[in-house]
């Protein structure tokens, strides 16, 4: 078992599971999460780069049959401020 999935396994993450991943980049991790666990994920980033390949690999798995269940949000998106007290866990 990877970091990642101990990480999953942790979190207690099924494919019930909607998660916010800010700052995803091209979507790796959340991707690999949402492909294996079957969880929903929706991916903001900054970066109009990141995002933009994030969309490319999702569209590829999409067109070879993977379910889409990561949803890239970028140059669309506001910015979003939560604040969450020390040693407590943002939970949906």
């Amino acid at each position: 078992m990877d970091e990642l999935e101990r990480f999953a396994e942790w979190l207690d993450l099924g494919a019930e599971t909607r998660l916010l991943d800010v700052g995803c980049g091209a979507g790796g991790p959340a991707l690999r999460l949402a492909e294996t666990i079957g969880l929903t994920v929706v991916g903001v980033d900054i970066l109009a780069e990141g995002i933009a390949t994030a969309r490319q690999v999702v569209d590829l798995r999409s067109r070879a049959g993977v379910p889409r269940k990561l949803s890239p949000v970028g140059e669309r998106a506001t910015p979003l401020e939560v604040r969450i007290p020390r040693g407590e866990m943002l939970t949906a």
